[in-house]
C-alpha cells in the first residue's frame, strides 16, 4: 500500500477533526464542585431576583454597610441554573462555557498563525491549562469567554482591515461590566497593544507599519467606555478593579493574589511552559514578530508575574500571541492512500466521538451522583457537612446569635442562612469599598498577632465562634481562655460558644 508524507496543515479532515476533539478531555480535569464564591453568588442572584440590587449588604452581619454586586448577572445566572437544575446544571454549565472556550481559543490562534498545527497544539496547551486552574463554578467562566471574544473581534478587524468586527466590542462590553465588572478594565488591556500597532512609529531604524486603522479603533474604544455606564451601580462598577488593587489585606487572605515566587507549583507551571515555547522557538528555522503580539505575550506575562489568578490571562493572550511566532513550523505525517482518501479515517473519526461522547456522559452522571453524596455530611464528612453539623447546634440560637467565622467559610453560612462577620468577598469589607469599616483589616490584624482578639470580639458581641484550628494563634489562646467554651470540634474546625 502507497504511503506518502504529507504536511499536518494538508491533513485528511478526520486526523484533523481528531486533533481539534482532543482537548474535549480537558473536562477530567474539571473541579466540578460547589466552589466557595457559590455560596454568596446563589443568595445574591436569588436576592436580585425578588428585591432588585442591593446597595447595602443583606449577607454578612454588617447590614449597614454598602456594598457593589460587581458580579450581579453571573448570580443570577448560577441561581437559575442551580435552583432549577441542581448539581447536574452546573456541571453542564461549566461543561458549555469550557466547550465555547476551546472554540474560541483555536479560532483566535488560527486568526494570529493561520496555521492550523500551531493552532491545534497551542489551543490544546491552553485549553487544559484553562481546565485544571480556572474551570470553576466562578464568574470567571463567562469572564475569560467574552475577553476571548474580544480577541477574536480584534484581530479580525486588523486582518479584514474593516471596521465591521469591531462593532460588536461595545456589546461585550456591556456584558462583561455586568458579568465580572472587577474584569472590565481587561478589555482595554487587551485593546493597548492593538491600538499601539495601529500607529506609524518611526524611530531611528526602527519603523512600524501600522496595523489596522488607529483612529476607528480609537473610536469603538471609546464607544465601548462610554457603554461600561450602562450597569445597575454606574461608575463605581467600572472602576471598582482599582478601588481595592493591590490592597495587603487582600493579599494576605486570597492565595491567588500572591505573587508566583511565592507559589512554587505555580513557578513550575509557568517556568515549563516557558521554556517549551523557547523550544519551540529554536526549532522554528522562520520567526515572525508583530508589536500587538509581542506586547500582548509580555504584557500578559508581566501579569502572570504579579499574581496566580492573572495566569488566565496569560493562558488565553499571551500563548496564542505567541503562535504568531511560530507560525511558520510545518511538520508533516505519513499517510496511505485509504486514510488519505478518508475510508479508515472516518471509522476512527467515529470511533473517537463516540469515545469522547461516553466519557463526557459518565462525568457527568458521576460528578451528579458525586455532589449529592457530598451533601450528605453523614456519607462523606467534609468540611461543608462539619459546618451542617454546627449549624444543626446553632438554628435553636438563631434569633440571638452573633456569629464569628473567618474568610474561608463566612459564605458557607451565609448559604445557610446566617450572617456571619465576614466571607470570601473579601474587597467589600475594605472601607474604600463599603465606606464604614476596614472589616478585613481587624480580622487579618487578629489572625496575625498584630491586635488582641479579645477587644475585637468585645466590639462586635460574638457569642459563637467558628475556628479554624490554622488560623494563626487564636484557636490556641481560645482553648486557654475560660471565657469561651469548646462546644465541638471535628477535625480542623471547632465551634465555640462565650460564657
Amino acid at each position: 500500500m502507497e504511503t506518502r508524507k504529507i504536511n499536518i496543515n494538508d491533513a485528511p479532515k478526520w486526523f484533523k477533526a481528531i486533533m481539534l476533539l482532543a482537548p474535549v478531555l480537558g473536562i477530567l480535569l474539571i473541579d466540578t464542585g460547589l466552589n466557595n464564591d457559590f455560596y454568596f453568588l446563589y443568595p445574591t442572584g436569588e436576592y436580585i431576583l425578588n428585591n432588585g440590587f442591593p446597595v447595602t449588604d443583606f449577607l454578612s452581619m454588617h447590614s449597614s454597610m454598602g456594598i457593589i454586586v460587581q458580579q450581579w448577572m453571573s448570580a443570577v445566572a448560577f441561581y437559575l441554573v442551580y435552583s432549577r437544575l441542581g448539581q447536574a446544571g452546573l456541571v453542564a454549565l461549566l461543561y458549555l462555557c469550557y466547550a465555547l472556550l476551546c472554540a474560541l481559543v483555536f479560532k483566535l490562534c488560527y486568526l494570529i498563525s493561520e496555521n492550523f498545527f500551531v493552532s491545534a497544539v497551542w489551543a490544546f496547551v491552553c485549553d487544559l491549562l484553562m481546565a485544571i486552574t480556572f474551570m470553576r463554578t466562578r464568574p470567571q467562566i463567562f469572564t475569560y469567554l467574552i475577553l476571548l471574544a474580544a480577541l477574536c473581534v480584534l484581530e479580525a478587524g486588523v486582518k479584514s482591515k474593516s471596521i465591521k468586527p469591531l462593532i460588536a466590542l461595545p456589546f461585550l462590553s456591556v456584558l462583561l461590566i455586568n458579568f465580572h465588572a472587577a474584569m472590565w478594565p481587561m478589555l482595554f488591556v487587551l485593546a493597548a497593544p492593538y491600538l499601539f500597532a495601529a500607529m506609524p512609529i518611526k524611530l531611528g531604524k526602527f519603523r512600524q507599519d501600522p496595523e489596522g486603522g488607529f483612529w476607528a479603533l480609537f473610536a469603538v474604544c471609546a464607544v465601548f467606555f462610554a457603554v461600561g455606564f450602562i450597569n445597575p451601580y454606574g461608575y463605581k462598577a467600572m472602576f471598582y478593579m482599582f478601588s481595592t488593587v493591590g490592597h495587603p489585606y487582600i493579599n494576605q487572605l486570597i492565595g491567588e493574589m500572591a505573587p508566583v515566587y511565592k507559589q512554587g507549583e505555580s513557578l513550575i507551571i509557568l517556568g515549563a511552559l516557558l521554556a517549551g515555547m523557547l523550544i519551540a522557538t529554536l526549532k522554528c528555522k522562520s520567526r515572525s514578530f508583530s508589536s500587538r503580539f509581542v506586547l500582548l505575550f509580555f504584557g500578559t506575562l508581566l501579569l502572570a508575574l504579579m499574581n496566580f489568578r492573572s495566569y488566565a490571562m496569560f493562558f488565553i493572550a499571551g500563548i496564542p500571541a505567541f503562535g504568531y511566532c511560530v507560525k511558520n513550523i510545518q511538520p508533516s505525517i505519513t499517510v496511505t492512500e485509504k486514510e488519505e482518501k478518508g475510508g479508515k479515517g472516518r471509522k476512527a473519526l467515529a470511533i473517537a466521538m463516540v469515545i469522547i461522547l461516553a466519557v463526557v456522559c459518565g462525568i457527568v452522571i458521576s460528578n451528579s451522583d458525586s455532589a449529592e453524596e457530598e451533601a450528605q455530611p453523614e456519607q462523606v464528612l467534609t468540611a461543608y457537612g462539619i459546618l451542617d453539623d454546627f449549624c444543626e447546634i446553632l438554628e435553636p440560637e438563631k434569633d440571638n446569635l452573633v456569629l464569628y467565622t473567618g474568610y474561608e467559610y463566612g459564605a458557607y453560612m451565609e448559604y445557610k442562612g446566617y450572617h456571619p462577620f465576614i466571607d470570601a468577598r473579601a474587597e467589600l469589607f475594605v472601607k474604600r469599598i463599603n465606606g464604614e469599616e476596614d472589616y478585613i483589616k481587624e480580622l487579618c490584624d487578629v489572625l496575625g498577632g498584630r491586635a488582641d482578639y479579645k477587644p475585637f470580639f468585645e466590639k462586635y458581641g460574638f457569642n459563637y465562634f467558628i475556628v479554624n484550628t490554622g488560623e494563626g494563634n487564636l484557636y490556641e489562646q481560645m482553648m486557654n481562655d475560660g471565657d469561651y467554651e469548646l462546644i465541638k470540634q471535628e477535625s480542623v474546625m471547632c465551634l465555640f460558644k462565650k460564657v
